[in-house]
């Protein structure tokens, strides 16, 4: 109903309020915003009440557990190259949980020896790659987070397990939300183990999970300073307490053969500097095979690698043609089957110090030369090279390693004379005690 030119709407307003249109038009507009507004300060009230608790839910006290839980279900990130390497080591001895993996691609998978169920198998995508910039690693992380936070609400893990790969950053969002909503499911423990490449200082994932891990495991006791949370791995308390039942033998002997194989390795990626040094002194380190008896090469470049190989082989040829000798093979990358197979048939591994690289070595007690690629983010590889070097295996840098193998390579890996080379890995990993010490994680 209208009286002249105004609506009915607009009178009452004048009449009962004494409000111009506009005003109350402005008034009611206004409204609208304040109770959107309290809403949105509501939400985001309780999304920090149930965010903080889930953080406080995570840093209760440590304890560990001193009986053995009913079946679990653990969920492991696998990382590229070391770090599933790695994994793959230290829950080889298995253990009374349900293992499920995250993965970012077919090596990891295929790498994996633990319980082989495809059923068992989420693929997230990978969060930052090899040599990428933090920049864009920024990016390549946020793409990954959706698929990472389902695939943990999926699987709903009484345990979360990594050791330090990119993709385990989004994956631990997935896990802290899980933990924050109450009813959701009980309590996920955050189970972190540094890389053991890592002796001085913790790596970036570490820096970053530290503060939310419920459990943080470290491989050198040079780490506890930094982090005085931190489990050892190798304290006697846990050692001993989990030690296992067979005695650890070295099988580092005094070598009795004729010939002997040798593989040059370089990981994933790429050690150009290695190979180049290896290309200037072509002649020498023929030579110097042929002297130890090696009648087999094996060289892997690595899938990035710019270095020439093909003039490589050219003048290894022509040096083979002239002296007779060792039989060379250059490939770029070699499957993960083919690789431990290698491993397995070679008596000599003159490898880039990765951690990968590192333990298939040693856990099959191999003759082991170690060269620090030290283009690499914070140096990691010469951390782990003076950490074992001259006990568990040789080490120098790329310049020194034709000079090191004419220097008599065999008799220091003689276990009759003393201070000999052992070519095995440390203590606490060669007892593969971590699935009985993650069974007591709660």
């Amino acid at each position: 109903m209208r009286f002249g030119s105004e609506s009915f709407s607009t009178v009452e307003i004048r009449c009962f309020t004494g409000i111009p249109p506009r005003c109350a038009s402005w008034l009611q507009t206004m409204s609208a915003v304040v109770c959107l507004g309290l809403g949105i300060c509501v939400w985001v009230v309780y999304c920090l009440v149930v965010a903080i608790r889930g953080l406080l839910s995570m840093r209760k006290p440590i304890k560990m557990a001193s009986m053995k839980r009913n079946r679990r279900t653990v969920l492991i990130v696998l990382g590229s190259g070391g770090h599933t390497t790695e994994m793959q080591l230290l829950l080889a001895s298995g253990g009374g949980d349900t293992y499920h993996f995250v993965y970012t691609n077919e090596h990891c998978r295929r790498t994996t020896g633990i319980h082989q169920n495809s059923n068992n198998f989420w693929w997230v995508p990978r969060s930052r790659r090899v040599g990428q910039s933090w920049l864009s690693s920024i990016f390549t992380t946020a793409q990954a987070l959706p698929r990472a936070v389902w695939q943990v609400f999926r699987i709903r893990p009484d345990v979360f397990v990594c050791n330090g790969p990119g993709v385990c950053i989004p994956t631990l969002l997935g896990v802290i939300l899980l933990n924050a909503f109450p009813g959701v499911r009980k309590r996920c423990p955050i189970v972190f183990i540094e890389s053991i490449c890592r002796t001085k200082n913790l790596s970036m994932t570490g820096q970053i999970i530290r503060p939310f891990a419920t459990y943080f495991f470290v491989h050198w006791k040079s780490l506890l300073h930094i982090n005085p949370r931190a489990l050892w791995l190798s304290d006697p308390k846990i050692t001993q307490k989990h030690r296992h039942k067979t005695a650890h033998t070295s099988m580092s002997k005094t070598i009795q053969k004729n010939e002997f194989q040798c593989l040059v390795t370089v990981g994933t990626t790429n050690f150009d500097r290695l190979l180049e040094q290896l290309h200037k002194n072509v002649e020498r380190f023929f030579l110097v095979l042929k002297a130890l008896k090696i009648k087999h090469t094996t060289i892997q470049i690595g899938g990035t690698s710019e270095f020439d190989h093909e003039q490589f082989l050219t003048k290894w040829s022509s040096l083979k043609a002239l002296h007779g000798g060792c039989e060379l093979r250059v490939v770029a990358k070699l499957p993960h089957s083919e690789f431990v197979e290698l491993v397995n048939k070679v008596d000599l591994i003159i490898g880039h110090a990765g951690a990968g690289t590192a333990i298939e070595a040693l856990a099959r007690h191999k003759k082991l030369i170690l060269i620090p690629n030290r283009d690499l983010m914070d140096d990691h590889q010469m951390e782990l090279c003076c950490m074992l070097k001259d006990r568990h295996c040789l080490s120098c840098s790329h310049t020194e390693l034709v000079g090191l193998l004419e220097q008599g390579l065999w008799e220091r890996f003689d276990q009759s004379k003393k201070n000999a080379v052992i070519s095995s890995l440390p203590e606490h990993l060669d007892m593969r005690i971590f699935p009985s010490v993650l069974e007591t994680c709660v």
